[in-house]
């Protein structure tokens, strides 16, 4: 990992107002908390809140998946959790956390590293 001058990542410099944790007993890969959100690794108990927002026709209208089915949603946790032990990591699938309800998901996307290419994305549920 490249650091800078004082020794930090690019990332801890970048997000140096925010609190980046470590593994927590292994179910996720990264913690990363603001003074209003949670953003963390998708876990299979998230599936429900995330279908209550993946199904909805009006949220995922301009998404080039959706509205998704109740097994659409859990294929989409598994391999979100899947992708949390890849390495070299590509596919950074985020669950969005406000006062510990799920209320969407992000995610950085690395499809060419060599040319350092990639895309970023969110999808919220439209009641929060």
């Amino acid at each position: 990992m490249r650091r800078n001058a004082s020794g930090f990542s690019l990332l801890e410099t970048a997000y140096s107002g925010l609190h980046i944790g470590p593994s927590i007993k292994g179910e996720f890969l990264e913690i990363i908390r603001t003074g209003r959100l949670l953003l963390r690794g998708f876990k299979e108990s998230d599936w429900q809140a995330a279908h209550s927002y993946a199904s909805d026709p009006e949220v995922v209208s301009y998404m080039d998946w959706g509205p998704n089915a109740e097994e659409d949603t859990k294929s989409f946790i598994q391999r979100s959790i899947a992708s949390q032990g890849e390495q070299p990591r590509r596919n950074y699938t985020l669950a969005i956390l406000l006062k510990d309800q799920l209320i969407g998901g992000c995610g950085i996307h690395v499809s060419d590293p060599k040319n350092r290419e990639g895309w970023i994305g969110y999808c919220l549920n439209r009641r929060f």
